[in-house]
This record gives C-alpha cells, sequence and structure tokens, in this order.
C-alpha cells in the first residue's frame, strides 16, 4: 500500500491533488505534463491562477473540445469541478451549453436544456453541414412562432454554478427580431447585438432561464448555443464535444472563431484524434493530421494570442475497422508523436493518455478493471471520473513544480 500512503501525503502537503484509487492498469510514472518547447505561456497562466488564489482576482476560461469523450460531459466535467476546486470558492460558470437532446443524441448531464416549437439540425461530423456551425459544433434552425430554450445549469446542490451574463450565439435571417430572456418574472431584452451574438446581463446571479425567439415564422433563426458566463473572478469552464468528430470535423464550423471570441479561452484542452486515426495504418497520414490541426489551432489563436494547448493524445483503443477489430490501433503510435511536434510548435504541453493507460494493448485491462467500455474505445463513468482526476493530478504537479511519482 505504499503507493496510497504517497497520495494521502500529497495530499495533505499540497491540499490540491485528488487522491486516486490503486488500480493496478494506470501507470502512474507517466501521469505528468510533458513539456516539448518553450514553457512561457505556462508560467504566465500559472501566474493568473495564483492572482486568483491569493487575491480573488482575475478570471480563468477554459474550452475543451474533442469528440464522444467530450460530449458525454463525464470527463469535462470531472475536471470542471478539479479546476473551480483549485481556485477556491469563487463563483464560477458551466461556459458553452447546446440542446443535444433536441438533436437527438446524448446531452452532459451536469445541465439541462430543452426546446419548444420544431427544429431542423446540423453538426460537425455532417459532410455539408445544413446549417452555419460555431463553437459547439452543432446548430438548430426553427421558423416556429413559438421557438424557445430553456436551460437550468444545475446549481441547486452548488450556487457557485451561476451566470450573470448570457451570450446566445444565433441570428436571425432578416435580422429583425431579438431573443428575450425570461428569467423567474423578468423578461430581459439582450444588451448588445454584434455579428451573430446577443449578450445580456443580469442584475443578479441566476442558475436557470428560457430564450424565447419571437417572429421566427416571418424571419427563421439559427441557434448555435449558449454561453453562460460570470463577470466575477473565478473559472468558466466550456465543453464542446459531438459524437464521432475529426478535426476536419471541427474546420467546418464556419463560425467557430466568431464564437470564440465570447469565449476568450486561457487554456485550450484537446482531445481530437481519435476519430482521426479510425482508419487503417496505410491510409493515415500523419502529417495531414498535423496540418489539420495547425489549421484549427491558428483559428483559436486569432482570438487570444496567448492561448496555451494542453494535447491529450488517444487513448489506447481497437482499430473499428475490418481486420484490425482484435489489436490496438498502430495510428495510436503516431498520434502520440504528432502532439509531441504540436506542443513544441505551438509551445503548449501534452498529457500522454496513451502511456498513462499502459501503452499499446493496455486498453484490455482497462476493460478488466470495469473502467472502460467492450469496445475499448469509449469509458465508463468510474473510468472518465477518473480520467479527470489524473489529468488534474498532471497539471497540479507542473502548477507546483513537483517532481515526484504519485
Amino acid at each position: 500500500m505504499i503507493f496510497l500512503v504517497i497520495v494521502i501525503t500529497m495530499a495533505n502537503d499540497v491540499g490540491e491533488f485528488k487522491l486516486i484509487a490503486d488500480y493496478p492498469c494506470i501507470n502512474h510514472n507517466e501521469n505528468k505534463l510533458l513539456i516539448p518547447g518553450d514553457d512561457t505561456l505556462l508560467i504566465n497562466l500559472y501566474g493568473k491562477i495564483d492572482k486568483i488564489m491569493a487575491m480573488g482576482q482575475g478570471h480563468i476560461s477554459i474550452m475543451h473540445i474533442g469528440g464522444s469523450h467530450v460530449q458525454a460531459g463525464i470527463f469535462s466535467h470531472r475536471l470542471r469541478q478539479n479546476f473551480r476546486n483549485l481556485i477556491g470558492d469563487y463563483t464560477s460558470s458551466k461556459g458553452i451549453i447546446f440542446p443535444f437532446r433536441t438533436i437527438g443524441t446524448n446531452a452532459p448531464k451536469n445541465y439541462d436544456m430543452s426546446t419548444t416549437g420544431s427544429w431542423i439540425n446540423a453538426k460537425c461530423v455532417d459532410r455539408i453541414p445544413a446549417l452555419p456551425l460555431g463553437a459547439s459544433g452543432a446548430a438548430i434552425k426553427s421558423s416556429d412562432s413559438i421557438a424557445s430554450v430553456y436551460f437550468d445549469l444545475k446549481s441547486n446542490e452548488d450556487e457557485l454554478w451561476q451566470y450573470n451574463q448570457l451570450v446566445v450565439l444565433s441570428e436571425d435571417e432578416l435580422k429583425t427580431t431579438s431573443p428575450l430572456l425570461v428569467h423567474g418574472s423578468d423578461t430581459i431584452a439582450p444588451l448588445s447585438f454584434e455579428d451573430g451574438a446577443y449578450t445580456f446581463q443580469l442584475p443578479y446571479e441566476a442558475s436557470n432561464g428560457c430564450v424565447i425567439f419571437k417572429g421566427a415564422e416571418y424571419s427563421p433563426i439559427t441557434f448555435r448555443g449558449i454561453i453562460t458566463q460570470n463577470l466575477y473572478s473565478g473559472l468558466t469552464y466550456h465543453e464542446a464535444g459531438i459524437n464521432g468528430a475529426s478535426v476536419p470535423a471541427w474546420l467546418r464550423c464556419k463560425h467557430f472563431e466568431k464564437d470564440i471570441r465570447y469565449i476568450n479561452p486561457d487554456i485550450v484542452i484537446l482531445g481530437i484524434g481519435v476519430n482521426d486515426a479510425n482508419v487503417s495504418p496505410t491510409k493515415f497520414n500523419v502529417e495531414e493530421f498535423k496540418a489539420n490541426y495547425c489549421r484549427l489551432l491558428e483559428r483559436i489563436k486569432l482570438v487570444n494570442p496567448n492561448v496555451v494547448f494542453l494535447f491529450i493524445t488517444n487513448n489506447d483503443c481497437k482499430l473499428n475497422i475490418r481486420g484490425y477489430r482484435t489489436g490496438y490501433n498502430p495510428n495510436t503510435l503516431k498520434v502520440e508523436q504528432a502532439f509531441m511536434d504540436l506542443a513544441r510548435k505551438y509551445n503548449g504541453a501534452v498529457w500522454n493518455l496513451f502511456r498513462v493507460m499502459g501503452g499499446p494493448g493496455s486498453s484490455k485491462k482497462w476493460v478488466n478493471q470495469q473502467l472502460m467500455q467492450n469496445d475499448r474505445i469509449h469509458f465508463k463513468k468510474e473510468g472518465y471520473e477518473l480520467l479527470g482526476d489524473l489529468f488534474y493530478n498532471a497539471f497540479v504537479r507542473d502548477f507546483r513544480n513537483i517532481d515526484t511519482d504519485e
């Protein structure tokens, strides 16, 4: 039980580490941030976090982009909770949200959204999306007179998940109408409209609301999501995941950087790659993969040149194509090196999930430990929560400059 004693000691000394159960499938020696390039951006970021923790001044915006690992909302919300605990009891918000159930797919459980009216939809995984997409990777469109979107941040058990500023990512075709925000007995008009986004401000903090689109029957509206934010010091953690999304899928989002302006991320966590690599090893072009990633990263840097990119390597998984379904995906090794190259170029960091899991073929052990689905691609709830704690511990180790094993 030496491992557990070490973890508890670190938790008492630092006060920020998450206790990790002693699963034999975890390679704890690999649970760290790898920084192949310059660390100046990271050091500056750590200074911003320290200022919030010490003086309660400032705000950190984190955006987590990926595929099904992120759309499930378990991994990302665990990280959201952990990062918020790191900065202390400052009001935080859940960032960008979208009514995934309206488009017939699974939704994160850390918030609720529902709609009224009739809607058509599009996602970035569509070859040719029928609607212009943005930072959520999805959109819905309605010409219904009763079109509305209700949301609840589920802060009844934790009052810190609230908002006092709302950005509705939407526009109508004729640009003749604007949405209204209804909260309780209050009906609030937008404070401003700029380039496909309506900004609302509340004189108090709230955890739910309803956005009503009046006049949609005359001027159809396209809705790309809501950004919930708080103007006080603290943290906002945005999760943007679409099942099956690859890097080219996110590049199809026409209004991506337009929406990112309202997010203005200090950190972007990138977990895109499993779907890109789900092809025959003879067809996977790692240089094309990196080139696509560079296009996406440059679009983000247009908004914030000092953003810190944290890359998560592909997890060990089964290659889901004919002839390879029984073995691990050899493309994962190429993606691992690609992320190191990208981190070096953009002065970011890599969390090597592939090695933390144990390397080639390790997903079998994670399945046996009831942490992973039998498809050896997706994790179970306990597995995603474990990843959130492991990633967070790797971040805190670098943040606190701790050079030791867990």
